[in-house]
C-alpha cells in the first residue's frame, strides 16, 4: 500500500510544510506501517426500508437517526461495510508510543490516512458496478449512535471474516479499523457526499476545507 503523505499530515493537524524531523519520522514510521499493514474488508449489500422520517431498517438493523436518514436520502440500498489494517498495526503503534510521543503522533496520522485510503480504493468497486455510493457514514457520526457498532459487526460476521470486533466500550479492535453504512443510488444526484459536509462540528481539526 502507498501512504498519502498529505492526508497523513492533515490527520496530524498540519496546515503547512512540516519540519525536517517530522518528515524523517513519516519516512521511518510510515514505511514500517506500509510493510506491517495487512488490510482486509467485508461488506454486505442490503435494502433500506424507511419506517418513519428518521427511522430506517437497514439489513435487519433498525436505526433512529436524523443524520443517517438525511445521508441516505434518495438511496434504496446500502452497503454495510467494515475494514481493518490488522492487529500488526496495533503492535506497531504500541512500539511507537514506547519510543516517543512524536513517533506515536506521526504513526497515528499515517495509520488514519492509510485506512481511509484503503477504504476509498475498496469502495471504487461500487462505482465500477454503475452505482453512485455516498461517503461512508460510521456509528458515532451525528446522531447515528455508537451503540450500533456491535450490531453492524455481527451482521457482517466481521470477527470471523476479518478479525474485527469491539470492546465493551464499543471501541474497534484492531484500532485502525472502520465500520460504516454506505448509501447506493442509481443517479449521481441521488445521495449525499462527503460526510464533512454533513457534520455540524465546524471547528473539527480534521475537517476538509
Amino acid at each position: 500500500m502507498t501512504l498519502d503523505r498529505a492526508e497523513a499530515l492533515r490527520y496530524m493537524g498540519y496546515r503547512g510544510q512540516p519540519d525536517g524531523e517530522t518528515e524523517a519520522l513519516i519516512d521511518r514510521w510510515g514505511g514500517m506501517l506500509c510493510e506491517t499493514a495487512s488490510p482486509r474488508f467485508t461488506d454486505r449489500r442490503v435494502a433500506i426500508l424507511r419506517e418513519a422520517e428518521e427511522t430506517l431498517a437497514i439489513g435487519g438493523m433498525r436505526v433512529k437517526s436524523r443524520s443517517l436518514a438525511r445521508h441516505l436520502a434518495g438511496c434504496r440500498e446500502a452497503v454495510l461495510f467494515a475494514a481493518t489494517l490488522g492487529a500488526g498495526v496495533d503492535r506497531l503503534m504500541h512500539r511507537a508510543e514506547a519510543v516517543s510521543m512524536a513517533a506515536a503522533v506521526v504513526l497515528q496520522g499515517c495509520a488514519a490516512a492509510l485506512i481511509e485510503r484503503y477504504c476509498d480504493e475498496v469502495c471504487l468497486r461500487y462505482r465500477a458496478e454503475g452505482l453512485y455510493p455516498t461517503s461512508r457514514f460510521s456509528p458515532g457520526y451525528g446522531d447515528f449512535s455508537l451503540e450500533h457498532q456491535r450490531e453492524l459487526l455481527r451482521l457482517l460476521d466481521a470477527p470471523r471474516r476479518i478479525g474485527l470486533s469491539c470492546t465493551d466500550s464499543l471501541m474497534l479492535t484492531p484500532v485502525k479499523s472502520v465500520t460504516a453504512v454506505i448509501g447506493l443510488g442509481s443517479q449521481p444526484t441521488g445521495c449525499a457526499g462527503d460526510h464533512c459536509e454533513m457534520c455540524g462540528q465546524r471547528d473539527c481539526p480534521y475537517r476538509r476545507r
